[in-house]
């Protein structure tokens, strides 16, 4: 694979058929368990994960951006211009630099999600385009689990705000006051809050705790689950 970092993970990204964003997640999730079951390997998540593509912007923004970290890394330390030619000795050590950076442990498993999809995306698009190359990048994730487990930090705050109106009050950019208002009350994710179409709105409803008169919409959750907030 020839181009700068960027362009290679954008033609890889496009390619390789992983590339998933507007098409459902939960069909992904349920042809993979059909798959693995045939093969007869449980469905766990990681095995589930290795047969589904990225389905939100979020999602590929977060893996992309790892991506070219690891690619930044093999260029660095090994001087591999090509994508294709990234290894698992060089995940290996990429990982273990975190480890030894201290990153925390919820990100540290980030990129172990970020390098699993990775080994799909070069794995489908050698099948595709008759490469002849096979990847099992995850197997440098496991041997260093444990370790990056007993050593890394993790996060012991709370997750909430102790004032939320008080915080959405001093935002001021009216588009970002407007999102974070309606994640608060309707408990949305960020994705989900800040790309809101004109078809998922729902009208007026009274709430069930409160009595007061508050909009609804239609939304696709996690794992491709509808709902209405």
């Amino acid at each position: 694979m020839h181009g700068s970092i960027k362009g290679q993970i954008m033609h890889l990204f496009n390619k390789s058929g992983i590339n998933k964003i507007g098409q459902s997640k939960l069909q992904d999730k349920t042809s993979a368990r059909m798959a693995l079951a045939a093969e007869g390997r449980s469905g766990t998540s990681t095995n589930i994960a290795g047969k589904t593509g990225i389905h939100a912007i979020s999602t590929k923004e977060n893996y992309l951006d790892k991506w070219e970290e690891i690619a930044r890394f093999a260029k660095e330390e090994y001087g591999i211009r090509d994508l294709e030619k990234v290894s698992t000795d060089i995940i290996k050590e990429f990982l273990e630099e975190k480890i030894e950076k201290g990153v925390s442990y919820s990100h540290w498993n980030g990129y172990a999600a970020a390098v699993g999809k990775l080994e799909k995306a070069l794995n489908d698009y050698s099948t595709k385009y008759g490469r002849g190359n096979s990847y099992d990048l995850r197997e440098a994730v496991s041997p260093l689990r444990a370790e990056a487990a007993a050593e890394l930090p993790r996060f012991e705050g709370l997750r909430h705000y102790a004032d939320p109106n008080k915080l959405i009050c001093v935002i001021k950019n009216p588009a970002h006051q407007l999102a974070a208002k309606i994640q608060y009350e309707s408990g949305l994710r960020i994705a989900g809050a800040t790309s809101i179409r004109p078809e998922q709105l729902r009208g007026i409803t009274s709430d069930k705790f409160t009595g007061k008169a508050v909009g609804q919409i239609s939304y696709i959750g996690k794992g491709g689950k509808a709902g209405i907030a």
